[in-house]
Protein backbone atom coordinates (compact mmCIF):
# COMPACT_ATOMS: atom_id res chain seq x y z
CA UNK A 1 0.00 0.00 0.00
CA UNK A 2 1.41 3.30 -1.06
CA UNK A 3 0.93 6.55 0.77
CA UNK A 4 -0.18 9.48 -1.31
CA UNK A 5 2.24 12.34 -1.31
CA UNK A 6 0.47 15.52 -0.17
CA UNK A 7 0.28 18.14 -2.87
CA UNK A 8 2.06 21.34 -1.99
CA UNK A 9 -0.33 24.15 -1.23
CA UNK A 10 -0.15 27.69 -2.46
CA UNK A 11 2.93 29.29 -0.93
CA UNK A 12 2.12 31.83 1.73
CA UNK A 13 3.01 35.36 0.74
CA UNK A 14 5.25 37.46 2.91
CA UNK A 15 3.84 40.29 5.00
CA UNK A 16 5.61 42.77 2.74
CA UNK A 17 4.05 41.28 -0.40
CA UNK A 18 0.60 41.29 1.19
CA UNK A 19 1.00 44.91 2.29
CA UNK A 20 2.11 45.89 -1.21
CA UNK A 21 -0.98 44.27 -2.72
CA UNK A 22 -3.23 46.01 -0.21
CA UNK A 23 -1.69 49.36 -1.16
CA UNK A 24 -2.09 48.65 -4.87
CA UNK A 25 -5.77 47.79 -4.44
CA UNK A 26 -6.19 50.81 -2.16
CA UNK A 27 -4.93 53.18 -4.87
CA UNK A 28 -7.46 51.79 -7.35
CA UNK A 29 -10.21 52.07 -4.75
CA UNK A 30 -9.25 55.69 -4.09
CA UNK A 31 -9.31 56.49 -7.81
CA UNK A 32 -12.77 54.98 -8.25
CA UNK A 33 -14.17 56.45 -5.03
CA UNK A 34 -13.00 59.91 -6.09
CA UNK A 35 -14.29 59.44 -9.62
CA UNK A 36 -17.67 57.78 -9.01
CA UNK A 37 -18.33 57.97 -5.27
CA UNK A 38 -18.29 55.19 -2.69
CA UNK A 39 -21.92 54.17 -3.11
CA UNK A 40 -21.60 53.84 -6.90
CA UNK A 41 -18.39 51.80 -6.67
CA UNK A 42 -18.68 48.09 -5.94
CA UNK A 43 -16.08 45.69 -4.61
CA UNK A 44 -16.23 44.03 -8.04
CA UNK A 45 -15.30 47.38 -9.65
CA UNK A 46 -12.28 47.82 -7.40
CA UNK A 47 -11.15 44.22 -7.81
CA UNK A 48 -11.44 44.44 -11.59
CA UNK A 49 -9.48 47.70 -11.73
CA UNK A 50 -6.76 46.27 -9.46
CA UNK A 51 -6.53 43.00 -11.39
CA UNK A 52 -7.52 40.74 -8.49
CA UNK A 53 -10.48 38.45 -7.90
CA UNK A 54 -13.42 39.57 -5.79
CA UNK A 55 -12.57 36.71 -3.43
CA UNK A 56 -9.09 38.16 -3.00
CA UNK A 57 -10.57 41.61 -2.38
CA UNK A 58 -12.69 40.29 0.50
CA UNK A 59 -9.70 38.46 1.93
CA UNK A 60 -7.81 41.75 1.99
CA UNK A 61 -10.61 43.99 3.31
CA UNK A 62 -13.63 43.25 5.54
CA UNK A 63 -15.68 46.14 4.10
CA UNK A 64 -15.63 48.00 0.80
CA UNK A 65 -14.70 51.34 2.35
CA UNK A 66 -11.80 49.70 4.19
CA UNK A 67 -10.06 49.38 0.83
CA UNK A 68 -8.61 52.88 1.36
CA UNK A 69 -7.43 52.13 4.91
CA UNK A 70 -3.83 51.21 3.92
CA UNK A 71 -3.25 54.67 2.45
CA UNK A 72 -4.62 56.39 5.54
CA UNK A 73 -2.62 54.12 7.85
CA UNK A 74 0.58 54.80 5.91
CA UNK A 75 0.01 58.55 6.15
CA UNK A 76 -0.81 58.54 9.86
CA UNK A 77 2.06 56.17 10.72
CA UNK A 78 4.50 58.38 8.82
CA UNK A 79 3.30 61.49 10.63
CA UNK A 80 3.36 59.76 14.01
CA UNK A 81 6.89 58.44 13.42
CA UNK A 82 8.03 61.90 12.38
CA UNK A 83 6.58 63.50 15.50
CA UNK A 84 8.21 60.83 17.71
CA UNK A 85 11.58 61.29 16.02
CA UNK A 86 11.43 65.07 16.28
CA UNK A 87 10.46 65.23 19.92
CA UNK A 88 6.92 64.38 20.92
CA UNK A 89 8.24 64.30 24.49
CA UNK A 90 8.98 68.00 24.08
CA UNK A 91 5.50 68.85 22.89
CA UNK A 92 4.92 71.04 25.95
CA UNK A 93 7.20 73.67 24.53
CA UNK A 94 10.65 72.24 23.87
CA UNK A 95 12.03 73.07 20.45
CA UNK A 96 12.20 70.29 17.87
CA UNK A 97 14.99 69.97 15.33
CA UNK A 98 14.37 71.12 11.80
CA UNK A 99 13.86 68.45 9.19
CA UNK A 100 14.94 68.53 5.55
CA UNK A 101 12.40 69.66 3.00
CA UNK A 102 11.00 66.67 1.06
CA UNK A 103 11.74 66.58 -2.65
CA UNK A 104 9.26 66.56 -5.54
CA UNK A 105 9.25 62.76 -5.69
CA UNK A 106 8.06 62.60 -2.09
CA UNK A 107 5.21 64.95 -2.87
CA UNK A 108 4.13 63.05 -5.95
CA UNK A 109 4.23 59.57 -4.39
CA UNK A 110 2.96 60.27 -0.88
CA UNK A 111 1.16 63.55 -0.43
CA UNK A 112 -1.34 63.73 -3.28
CA UNK A 113 -3.14 60.42 -2.60
CA UNK A 114 -3.57 61.50 1.02
CA UNK A 115 -4.92 64.88 -0.09
CA UNK A 116 -7.46 63.23 -2.40
CA UNK A 117 -8.47 60.75 0.26
CA UNK A 118 -8.91 63.29 3.06
CA UNK A 119 -10.97 65.48 0.75
CA UNK A 120 -13.34 62.54 0.33
CA UNK A 121 -13.99 62.56 4.08
CA UNK A 122 -16.04 65.73 3.61
CA UNK A 123 -18.55 64.08 1.29
CA UNK A 124 -18.26 60.36 2.04
CA UNK A 125 -19.31 59.40 5.60
CA UNK A 126 -17.94 55.86 5.19
CA UNK A 127 -14.47 57.18 4.33
CA UNK A 128 -14.74 59.69 7.18
CA UNK A 129 -15.42 56.81 9.54
CA UNK A 130 -12.30 54.96 8.39
CA UNK A 131 -10.23 58.17 8.71
CA UNK A 132 -11.35 58.74 12.30
CA UNK A 133 -10.87 55.08 13.20
CA UNK A 134 -7.30 55.13 11.90
CA UNK A 135 -6.56 58.24 13.95
CA UNK A 136 -8.07 56.65 17.03
CA UNK A 137 -5.51 53.88 16.70
CA UNK A 138 -2.70 56.39 16.17
CA UNK A 139 -3.43 57.97 19.55
CA UNK A 140 -2.35 54.88 21.47
CA UNK A 141 0.83 54.66 19.36
CA UNK A 142 1.72 58.23 20.32
CA UNK A 143 0.82 57.63 23.97
CA UNK A 144 3.06 54.56 24.17
CA UNK A 145 5.97 56.40 22.55
CA UNK A 146 5.59 59.34 24.90
CA UNK A 147 5.30 57.04 27.94
CA UNK A 148 8.53 55.28 26.97
CA UNK A 149 10.34 58.61 26.66
CA UNK A 150 9.11 59.58 30.13
CA UNK A 151 10.03 56.25 31.75
CA UNK A 152 6.41 55.28 32.40
CA UNK A 153 5.46 51.60 32.37
CA UNK A 154 2.03 52.53 31.06
CA UNK A 155 0.78 55.92 29.83
CA UNK A 156 -0.59 58.01 32.67
CA UNK A 157 -3.33 60.63 32.51
CA UNK A 158 -0.97 63.45 31.59
CA UNK A 159 0.74 61.38 28.91
CA UNK A 160 -2.54 60.21 27.40
CA UNK A 161 -3.88 63.76 27.39
CA UNK A 162 -0.76 65.06 25.67
CA UNK A 163 -0.94 62.27 23.08
CA UNK A 164 -4.63 62.96 22.47
CA UNK A 165 -3.97 66.66 21.88
CA UNK A 166 -1.03 65.86 19.59
CA UNK A 167 -3.11 63.34 17.66
CA UNK A 168 -5.97 65.80 17.22
CA UNK A 169 -3.49 68.46 16.07
CA UNK A 170 -2.13 66.06 13.46
CA UNK A 171 -5.62 65.24 12.17
CA UNK A 172 -6.67 68.87 11.94
CA UNK A 173 -3.41 69.83 10.24
CA UNK A 174 -3.85 67.19 7.53
CA UNK A 175 -7.49 68.16 7.00
CA UNK A 176 -6.71 71.86 6.75
CA UNK A 177 -3.93 71.12 4.26
CA UNK A 178 -6.07 68.76 2.19
CA UNK A 179 -9.05 71.10 2.04
CA UNK A 180 -7.13 74.18 0.91
CA UNK A 181 -7.21 75.09 -2.76
CA UNK A 182 -4.55 73.33 -4.80
CA UNK A 183 -2.00 75.80 -6.10
CA UNK A 184 -2.24 78.18 -3.13
CA UNK A 185 0.45 76.36 -1.13
CA UNK A 186 4.08 77.40 -1.13
CA UNK A 187 6.45 74.67 -2.32
CA UNK A 188 5.83 70.98 -2.86
CA UNK A 189 2.67 69.42 -1.37
CA UNK A 190 4.63 67.30 1.09
CA UNK A 191 6.61 70.33 2.27
CA UNK A 192 3.39 72.32 2.65
CA UNK A 193 1.88 69.49 4.71
CA UNK A 194 5.00 69.38 6.92
CA UNK A 195 4.73 73.11 7.63
CA UNK A 196 1.03 72.79 8.48
CA UNK A 197 1.76 69.93 10.89
CA UNK A 198 4.51 71.95 12.57
CA UNK A 199 2.17 74.91 12.97
CA UNK A 200 -0.60 72.77 14.47
CA UNK A 201 1.81 71.12 16.93
CA UNK A 202 3.11 74.53 18.03
CA UNK A 203 -0.45 75.63 18.72
CA UNK A 204 -1.06 72.41 20.66
CA UNK A 205 2.11 73.00 22.66
CA UNK A 206 0.97 76.52 23.50
CA UNK A 207 -2.41 75.21 24.67
CA UNK A 208 -0.90 72.45 26.80
CA UNK A 209 1.76 74.75 28.25
CA UNK A 210 -0.61 77.33 29.67
CA UNK A 211 -0.63 77.62 33.42
CA UNK A 212 -3.68 76.05 35.01
CA UNK A 213 -4.05 78.97 37.41
CA UNK A 214 -4.19 81.62 34.68
CA UNK A 215 -7.35 83.68 34.88
CA UNK A 216 -9.28 83.40 31.60
CA UNK A 217 -10.68 86.52 30.06
CA UNK A 218 -14.27 87.18 30.99
CA UNK A 219 -16.71 86.03 28.32
CA UNK A 220 -18.94 88.69 26.76
CA UNK A 221 -21.97 89.25 28.93
CA UNK A 222 -20.49 87.66 32.02
CA UNK A 223 -21.08 89.47 35.29
CA UNK A 224 -18.34 91.85 36.42
CA UNK A 225 -16.49 91.29 39.68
Amino acid sequence: MTTATPRPGRPRRSAAALAAERRRVAREALRLFAQDGVAATSADDVARAAGVSVRTFWRLFPRKEDAVRPLLEDGVVALAADVRARGLAGLLGAATPARPEPGPSDAASDAEPIRTLVRLTRTEPAVRGVWLDVHDGAESVLADALAASRGEAVPGLGTRTTAAVANAALRVAVEEWAWQETGTESGAPAASLARRVDEALRLAADALGRRADETPEAAPGSPAD
